[in-house]
């Protein structure tokens, strides 16, 4: 035998759907143990080693006589032909051996040694075949100076290999520790929006490498900033006379209780907009500086009231809107006091106990319909006096006074409305209304 080929597999050998023998001509094989055969899934290249045997799995040899050339059956009992989409790859691997024993003797055996050399030259071309499956550095790269691995470095776990810094080699590294990641605290620069500026930027870092995260703050150099303090966050805070809001995080407070006085709100940072909910009733003392309430007048709050308040300069906030959380038709607060019906009584004084503990700040008068009247009225429609002419004595009409505890009604002989149809003023029956009063702390 003699190596006239340098071919060391078929390289892949499609099916066909129909055939069962594969060639593996030219190679020349020494015995049927070099025989190696792989079955292949063209699309996926997914391999999978096959074995000279009996079945469906393996294969069987067909070779006139060893060292020579030849074919595979597969499957061996010829079933099921591979299709297209599959291959069968052959190649020779050679026994790393050297089994001739040369003796001291007379005759020479040409044959003997021609196939000892035959067979190291196919070890050689396997080694080869491996050689070529290799990752090597391009021989003309002047700049690869050693493509030894770390000499003498401890190996770690987990590492890989990478290009080192110089670009002469490679090395092995370790994977990062996976500690957590940390983003710098730095207060971003301004940036000019109509000068086209890129934007500032922060580290995101971990220890093996760093992230640039993009941040652009459109503001003049002047502006305020959202801190993360002014979260729209709402918390309870228990009301004080020195209110401090800072205390708990948010923008947005119900007051809960504690004193029921208010004289000035400790310090947020300028700029800071707060929002508070009165869960009780609650006086907001004016102040010329610390505390300043339109009108330079203090606020008694009712519960359910929002007032919102800005930090003009340092622990200096203004009042700049107010709700009244209880409110009738949108356009005034729920009466603190409110009468039942009460009959009229001409040229007679009629009392109504307030119960609201001062003199009230508005009283309102009905005059409520507790029929159809004679003026076109409704039942139940009222007519609003917003107070008499106190202190005298008038001839058609009443009058309205009021102190720290009775609300007082005289009226005179009779009272006078205007007809919805012929708008004359008439005398009214008095037994077609009612007194009703609403007063207002």
């Amino acid at each position: 035998m003699t190596i006239s080929s340098l071919v060391k597999d078929t390289g892949n050998l499609p099916g066909d759907g129909a055939n069962f023998i594969f060639s593996f001509s030219p190679i020349k094989m020494s015995k049927s143990s070099e025989i190696k055969a792989f079955h292949v899934i063209t699309a996926t290249g997914v391999e999978t080693e096959i074995f000279e045997g009996t079945g469906a799995a393996a294969f069987a040899i067909t070779v006139a006589s060893f060292p020579g050339t030849g074919t595979i059956t597969y499957p061996q009992d010829q079933v099921t032909p591979i299709p297209s989409t599959e291959a069968i790859l052959i190649k020779r691997v050679p026994t790393q051996e050297q089994p001739t024993l040369l003796n001291n003797q007379d005759g020479f055996l040409p044959k003997t040694h021609e196939l000892q050399y035959d067979q190291f030259v196919t070890m050689i071309l396997d080694l080869q075949e491996q050689l070529d499956r290799c990752v090597k550095m391009p021989i003309t790269d002047a700049l690869v100076t050693s493509v030894e691995v770390n000499p003498g470095a401890l190996r770690v776990a987990d590492a890989y290999f990478k290009i080192t810094a110089a670009g002469t080699g490679v090395e092995l590294a370790g994977l990062s520790a996976g500690t957590s990641a940390t983003a710098s605290s730095a207060t971003p620069a301004d940036v000019s929006v109509s000068a086209g500026a890129a934007g500032s930027g922060t580290d995101f870092s971990r220890d093996d490498h760093v992230h640039l995260v993009p941040t652009t703050v459109p503001r003049l150099a002047t502006a305020n900033v959202w801190a993360e303090t002014q979260t729209h966050q709402k918390n309870d805070v228990v009301c004080a006379a020195a209110l401090d809001l800072a205390a708990v995080a948010g923008n947005i407070f119900d007051l809960t209780t504690g004193t029921n006085t208010v004289t000035s709100i400790l310090t947020m940072g300028v700029g800071t907009i707060v929002w508070l909910h009165t869960d009780v009733a609650i006086t907001f003392t004016h102040h010329a500086t610390n505390l300043v309430l339109p009108g330079a007048v203090d606020i008694v709050t009712q519960v359910g009231d929002i007032l919102c308040f800005y930090e003009f300069a340092t622990a200096d906030w203004r009042l700049i809107s107010f709700m009244n959380g209880l409110t009738t038709n949108g356009r005034m607060t729920a009466p603190d006091y409110e009468s039942a019906e009460t009959s009229l009584d001409d040229s007679a004084q009629i009392t109504f106990t307030h119960g609201l503990g001062a003199a009230p700040s508005k009283i309102e008068v009905v005059l409520r319909a507790n029929t159809a009247t004679a003026q076109g009225w409704a039942d139940n429609e009222e007519m609003i006096f917003m107070g008499g002419q106190a202190g005298s004595t008038i001839a058609k009409g009443f009058d309205v006074t009021a102190d720290t505890t009775t609300i007082y009604i005289t009226q005179a002989a009779s009272i006078e409305l205007f007809d919805h149809t012929s708008f004359a003023l008439e005398d009214i029956t008095d037994s077609e209304y009612d007194w009703v009063v609403r007063a207002w702390k």
